[in-house]
C-alpha cells in the first residue's frame, strides 16, 4: 500500500502549499489536527501546491474535504439525495445558492477521489455528470412551478412540477454519455409539446423565458461561483430558432433535414430533465435519424468534413500549449474514431450503439470493426488524456484543454500529475493516438480517383487520360452525362442526396464498365437506365451497400444489350437483378476506402 506522501502528487508550489495548512489548521480542533496528520498533510500540500481553486474549496468546506478521504460515494450520494428533495417553492436566490454551493462541495469530493486514485475515470466522470443532472432536475422543476405559480401554464401536479410537463431537456454530448469533465459546458436540447394541455395556445414566448432563465440560473456567477455553463446551441439552427423548440418542429427537422453532425450529438442524447416519457418518445421516433441500416455514403462525406475540422486544430509537435481535446493525438481523434465506427455500424447492429466510448472500445473490437490491440491501446490512452485534462481543469476551475504555455509551468503542471515520466511518455502517448487516428483513415495510402468532367466546354485533360486509361473514348459525352448527372438534370438524381450517392460511385462504376467488351455503349446504357428511374436514393443506396451489385450490373450493361433496355424500362426487372446480394452487408474495406483521402 503506498504511503501518504507516494499516493499524493507533492507541492509544485511550497508557500501556497504551507498557507493552506496554516489556514486550514486555524478553523477548529478538527481541521488542525486533520493538517498535522500524515494523511492530511499530504491532501493539503497536494491541494494547497497546485490548485488554488481546490486549495480554496477545502477552506470553504473542512469537514467535506476531511470526509472525502475515506467515504466519497457515500458523500456524494447523500449530497445529491439532499439536492434532489429541494423544494420547488423556494426562491429564486435560494435556489441559487442551494446549487452552487452544492457543486462546490461535489466538485471538492469528487476532486479529492480523483485525484488519490479512489476512484477510475468512469466513476469520477459518472459523478460529475449525476450532479450535473440532479442540479438541472431541480432547476427546471423550480422554474416549471413557478410559471405555474404566475399562471403561464397549468401543471397537472403542482407538487411535482415535472410529472406529465410537456417540456423536457435532453442532455448530448458528454452530459448525454455519463462523460462529464470538470469544466465541462452542458449541452442540452429543449422540446416542449404545444399540444400539452399544460401550455396556452401561443406559449413560444413563456418557453423562451424559461430556457433564458434556465441559462441563468446555472451560468451566472455570484459569490458562491456557478453550477454549469449551458450550451444550447445544438438545436437546429439555433440562429433561427427559439431555444426551446416545439416538438413537431423538432421531428420535422431531424427527419427531414438532419445532419451527420447532429447524428453524432444525439447518438449520445438521453431525456434527463422534465417530461422524460415525452423525452424518450421523442427519441424513438428519430432513432432511423441517428442509426440509419444502410451503410450512409453521403454521410461519409460529412465525416470527411468533421475530420479536416479537427486537422484543422493540429498544431506544431511538442507539448507547450498543446490541446490535448482538439490537438495532433487528443481526445477528439478517439472519440471520432469511436462516434464514427458506430454511426457507420450501428444502424445493423444495435449492440454497437454505446454512447460511452470506453465502453464502445471493446464493443467495436468484439464486432472487429476495430484491431483488439488498438481498442486496448486506445482504451488506456483516452484514460490518461482524460486525467490530463481534468488536472488542468481542477487548477483555477477553467474550461481550458491547454498545457502549459512555459516550461516551468509545465514541469510544474506534472508535479500536480504525480507522474515523473510525464513529459517523456506523454508525447509517445499523443503520436500512437494520431499513429491510430491516421491508419484509421488510411492516410497513406494515397488520394481516391477523382473524376472531374470540368463544368463546360471541352473537359479537362486530366479526365481525358483517366476515361482512356478505363477504355472510354467519347470523351465529350461523357463530360457532358457526368455533368448533366451532378446537376440534378434527371429525375433520380434532383435531390441532393442522390447526387451525393451517385459522385462516391461514379469511380467505381466506371472501373466496371470500362471492363466490359464496348465500355462506350455500356456506359449509354447505364446512363438510360438512371435517366429513367422516378427517384434514385433507394437504387443508388444499394449500391453504396454492395459494390460488387455495380459490376453485375455492368456485366450485364456491356454484354446483353436488349436486357439492358428492358431492365431501363421495367424497375421489376432491375430489382429481381439485383434483389439476391441485397441483404448483403457493405464489406469494411468500403469504407475504409472511402475515408483514406479524407
Amino acid at each position: 500500500m503506498k504511503s501518504p506522501d507516494t499516493l499524493w502528487p507533492p507541492p509544485a508550489d511550497a508557500q501556497a502549499a504551507a498557507r493552506l495548512l496554516t489556514e486550514f489548521a486555524a478553523l477548529g480542533r478538527a481541521e488542525s489536527k486533520f493538517a498535522r496528520s500524515a494523511q492530511g498533510a499530504a491532501v493539503l500540500n497536494a491541494l494547497g501546491g497546485n490548485a488554488p481553486y481546490l486549495a480554496d474549496l477545502a477552506l470553504a468546506a473542512p469537514k467535506i474535504l476531511m470526509q472525502a478521504l475515506d467515504h466519497p460515494q457515500a458523500l456524494i450520494d447523500s449530497l445529491l439525495a439532499r439536492l434532489g428533495k429541494i423544494p420547488p417553492t423556494i426562491s429564486r436566490a435560494e435556489i441559487s445558492k442551494k446549487l452552487r454551493i452544492a457543486k462546490r462541495q461535489a466538485a471538492l469530493t469528487i476532486a479529492v477521489a480523483d485525484i488519490g486514485s479512489t476512484w477510475p475515470l468512469a466513476q469520477v466522470t459518472l459523478a460529475l455528470s449525476a450532479l450535473a443532472e440532479t442540479c438541472l432536475k431541480v432547476a427546471i422543476r423550480h422554474l416549471l412551478r413557478s410559471l405555474h405559480d404566475q399562471a403561464s401554464i397549468t401543471l397537472p401536479d403542482p407538487a411535482e412540477p415535472d410529472q406529465k410537463c410537456g417540456f423536457v431537456a435532453l442532455a448530448l454530448g458528454k452530459l448525454g454519455a455519463f462523460e462529464l469533465n470538470y469544466s465541462s459546458d452542458i449541452d442540452l436540447v429543449l422540446i416542449y409539446d404545444p399540444q400539452s394541455p399544460v401550455y396556452p395556445p401561443d406559449a413560444q414566448a413563456i418557453m423562451a423565458r424559461l430556457a433564458r432563465d434556465l441559462v441563468s440560473l446555472f451560468s451566472t456567477r455570484d459569490e458562491h461561483g456557478y453550477v454549469f455553463r449551458v450550451d444550447l446551441r445544438l438545436r437546429p439552427d439555433p440562429a433561427a430558432t427559439p431555444p426551446v423548440i416545439s416538438l413537431p418542429a423538432a421531428l420535422t427537422y431531424y427527419e427531414s433535414h438532419g445532419r451527420t453532425w447532429e447524428r453524432a450529438a444525439f447518438s449520445k442524447a438521453r431525456p434527463l430533465a422534465g417530461d422524460i416519457a415525452l423525452g424518450e418518445m421523442f427519441l424513438a421516433a428519430i432513432r432511423p435519424f441517428i442509426w440509419r441500416r444502410h451503410l450512409d455514403f453521403a454521410a461519409i462525406a460529412d465525416i470527411r468534413g468533421m475530420k479536416r475540422q479537427i486537422d484543422a486544430h493540429q498544431t506544431a509537435s511538442g507539448l507547450l500549449d498543446h490541446d490535448v481535446k482538439l490537438g495532433r493525438g487528443g481526445i477528439r481523434e478517439i472519440e471520432f474514431i469511436v462516434q464514427t465506427l458506430s454511426l457507420v455500424w450501428g444502424g445493423e447492429d444495435p449492440a454497437l450503439r454505446i454512447p460511452q466510448t470506453l465502453k464502445a472500445l471493446p464493443a467495436l473490437a468484439r464486432a472487429r470493426h476495430l484491431p483488439e490491440a488498438a481498442a486496448r491501446e486506445l482504451a488506456a490512452d483516452y484514460q490518461t488524456l482524460r486525467r490530463v485534462e481534468h488536472r488542468l481543469q481542477m487548477v483555477a476551475d477553467r474550461q481550458t484543454h491547454s498545457l502549459p504555455a512555459n516550461q516551468e509551468t509545465l514541469q510544474q503542471f506534472a508535479i500536480f500529475l504525480n507522474d515523473p515520466g510525464f513529459l517523456k511518455s506523454f508525447p509517445k502517448l499523443l503520436n500512437r493516438v494520431h499513429r491510430h487516428f491516421l491508419a484509421f483513415f488510411d492516410a497513406d495510402s494515397g488520394p481516391a480517383t477523382v473524376i472531374d468532367p470540368g463544368e463546360t466546354g471541352k473537359p479537362p485533360l486530366d479526365f481525358t487520360i483517366k476515361l482512356k486509361a478505363l477504355g472510354f473514348s467519347d470523351f465529350q459525352h461523357m463530360a457532358e452525362r457526368l455533368r448533366a448527372w451532378s446537376s440534378g438534370g434527371i429525375p433520380a438524381l434532383r435531390s441532393e442526396r442522390a447526387r451525393e450517392l451517385l459522385d462516391s460511385l461514379v469511380p467505381h462504376l466506371l472501373e466496371a464498365l470500362g471492363r466490359q467488351k464496348d465500355p462506350d455503349r455500356a456506359f449509354l446504357h447505364f446512363d438510360t437506365l438512371i435517366s429513367r428511374q422516378r427517384a434514385g436514393v433507394q437504387l443508388l443506396s444499394l449500391f453504396a451497400r454492395n459494390p460488387a451489385l455495380l459490376d453485375r450490373l455492368a456485366a450485364v450493361l456491356g454484354a446483353a444489350p436488349v436486357l439492358a433496355e428492358h431492365l431501363a424500362q421495367d424497375a421489376q426487372a432491375l430489382e429481381a437483378l439485383l434483389s439476391p446480394a441485397a441483404r448483403f452487408a457493405a464489406p469494411r474495406p468500403a469504407l475504409r476506402r472511402l475515408l483514406h483521402e479524407a
